[in-house]
């Protein structure tokens, strides 16, 4: 069965339909009234829904964006975006390995986040790599501890690898399909609790960028022992590098620093991962694209850290979009 929040069936109301909360709200009230009570509020949401001929969720195939909190039985198509590897665990009594990947379609992003050893083998095996096609059957939505939707899948959901007739095209640059209860805030307004949270400002400081050294398999940070680079879960690996980018953001009623990795700095100085890499052989090509990205407006999204050396609020970026000046300044307006 598939279970949506109350929140995300009147979202999809008011976006299909264009009516107001109130009206909704009455229409649901009836409902409650005119079964005695006898239904929760999600369930005369759904009547209602179904009133309006809203489809709440729809059989087959859906796109990325349209996955919401705590839907079962999803079934999606997508391309393979970054593969992180396979992690062991031991929890007292129980132990395994859980494996995860990113996924895309032209209208999000995804992590899928794998618990069964049929469907990990498929990674261990290398069947899945970045550009894959795959249809995924039957998996449940699952809200991570940074407030971002994953999909997961368990013993009794399907993998199907390049399946017949799907094809993707074109991958959003967009990420908010991943984003559940995203808040928008001013920076004066942020707190170390907000784990998924917007904010939109202009560019008034940016520093070098740093490099680090991390798993060709994995992403993950890697240690030098014994003259070779070495994976925690993977042992000796070949070397990859990995960006970090800080700048600080202004929006009039503060600043806060914001930190940057990989996809996130791509997207900040719209710049490839490539061209990235140049500036760790050539550091003097940083100035020119530095002038690039200062003053620029953008809105970016992620989870807010404290840095406890310099006692300070941060903001850890999931995704950087670019602004025009006219939505920012409603924002400060308003």
């Amino acid at each position: 069965m598939i279970k949506i929040s109350y929140d995300d069936i009147i979202r999809k109301i008011k976006e299909e339909k264009k009516v107001s909360d109130e009206e909704i709200n009455s229409k649901i009230e009836k409902k409650i009234e005119q079964l005695a009570g006898l239904i929760s509020r999600e369930g005369a949401a759904h009547i209602v829904a179904h009133e309006y001929g809203v489809k709440v969720f729809k059989e087959g195939a859906m796109k990325i964006s349209e996955i919401l909190s705590g839907m079962r039985e999803v079934e999606i198509n997508a391309k393979v975006l970054t593969v992180f590897g396979i992690v062991s665990f031991k929890k007292e009594s129980r132990e395994g390995k859980v494996a995860s990947f990113l996924v895309g379609d032209d209208t999000g992003k995804i992590r899928i986040v794998l618990w069964d050893n049929s469907h990990i083998s498929f990674i261990e095996n290398g069947q899945i790599r970045e550009g894959s096609i795959i249809k995924i059957k039957n998996a449940y939505v699952k809200d991570n501890q940074n407030g971002f939707k994953e999909l997961h899948l368990g013993e009794k959901s399907e993998l199907i690898l390049n399946p017949d007739n799907v094809e993707i095209k074109e991958i959003s640059s967009v990420n908010n399909a991943v984003f559940s209860n995203l808040t928008v805030k001013k920076i004066n307004e942020l707190t170390e609790n907000d784990r998924n949270v917007a904010i939109r400002g202009a560019v008034v400081q940016v520093f070098e960028p740093r490099f680090y050294e991390m798993c060709s398999e994995c992403n993950r940070k890697v240690v030098l022992d014994d003259g070779q680079y070495k994976c925690s879960v993977h042992g000796a690996v070949n070397l990859r590098y990995g960006i970090v980018s800080n700048f600080v953001l202004d929006d009039s009623t503060n600043t806060i620093r914001i930190v940057a990795f990989r996809e996130a700095a791509e997207k900040f100085f719209n710049l490839n991962n490539d061209e990235l890499m140049e500036i760790r052989t050539n550091p003097g090509k940083f100035e020119e694209i530095k002038e690039n990205v200062f003053g620029k407006l953008v809105e970016v999204k992620g989870r807010v850290t404290k840095n406890a050396i310099f006692d300070r609020l941060e903001l850890s970026a999931n995704t950087i979009e670019d602004l025009k000046a006219e939505v920012l300044l409603k924002e400060l307006e308003g």
